[in-house]
């Protein structure tokens, strides 16, 4: 077995973590379809291992919407990939989509314009010329997306809002 590791990078010949029971993991065994919507390269920190081992979920990438003809130059965000208004907007075309078909799943969002130490927010944002610029048009892209799930949701619809670090080298 060959594993390596640095700060963005992570990589197992066996895979991430393969015998641990996620919580991925349990959603799919009971029955839910699990789907990862990222404006970033799914290989980045080897996610697709993570999230194809644990849960096997249909992942929809930086690398899927250049190859729907989506222009990378027209939405960039941080220069990772994809800027989080665009990968909302995909998300919630996903999400109906899914809620039409009644069956269960769950849907992942991973947002990455508050990316510290600046973040990107578009030009409207720029207030402080620093991350809390990000961080308030995050709050209002996050507050759309609420209220269109909220408009859009069936009896068994739950969403949870969750963060995968705190705040790192903020200087304010």
């Amino acid at each position: 077995m060959v594993c390596f590791s640095n700060v963005n990078d992570y990589f197992c010949s066996r895979g991430f973590l393969p015998k641990a029971h996620s919580i991925f993991s349990i959603l799919k065994d009971h029955g839910y379809q699990n789907y990862l919507v990222i404006g970033t390269d799914k290989k980045f920190s080897n996610q697709d291992s993570l999230f194809t081992i644990h849960g096997e979920f249909k992942i929809y990438d930086k690398n899927y919407w250049i190859s729907k003809g989506f222009s990378l130059s027209k939405y960039s965000g941080t220069g990772m990939g994809y800027n989080d208004r665009f990968t909302l907007e995909r998300a919630r075309e996903i999400y109906s989509e899914l809620i039409s078909k009644n069956e269960p799943f769950v849907l992942f969002i991973q947002m990455i314009d508050g990316h510290t130490p600046r973040g990107w927010a578009p030009k409207n944002y720029a207030k402080y010329d620093d991350v809390r610029d990000s961080i308030n048009y995050m709050e209002d892209e996050l507050a759309n997306f609420v209220k269109f799930i909220d408009l859009n949701k069936n009896k068994t619809t739950a969403l949870a809002l969750i963060g995968d670090h705190l705040w790192v080298n903020l200087d304010l």
